[in-house]
C-alpha cells in the first residue's frame, strides 16, 4: 500500500470516527434534554442518574 492510499484510508477512517462523536452528542443533549423535561430536575440530578449515582 503506497502513501497516498494510506493517507486516504486514515482520513475515511478518522472522518468516520468524527461523524460518530458527532451523531453520539447530538444523542446525548437529546437525552439530557428529554430527561429534563420529563422529570422536572436540575441537570447536574439527570446526569448523576445517567452515571448510575444517584444523589442523596
Amino acid at each position: 500500500m503506497n502513501r497516498q492510499a494510506k493517507q486516504q484510508l486514515m482520513k475515511r477512517f478518522t472522518s468516520g470516527q468524527v461523524e460518530i462523536c458527532k451523531k453520539l452528542l447530538k444523542l446525548s443533549r437529546q437525552v439530557h434534554k428529554f430527561m429534563h423535561r420529563n422529570f422536572k430536575m436540575p441537570m447536574h440530578q439527570a446526569d448523576a442518574m445517567e452515571g448510575g449515582v444517584m444523589p442523596s
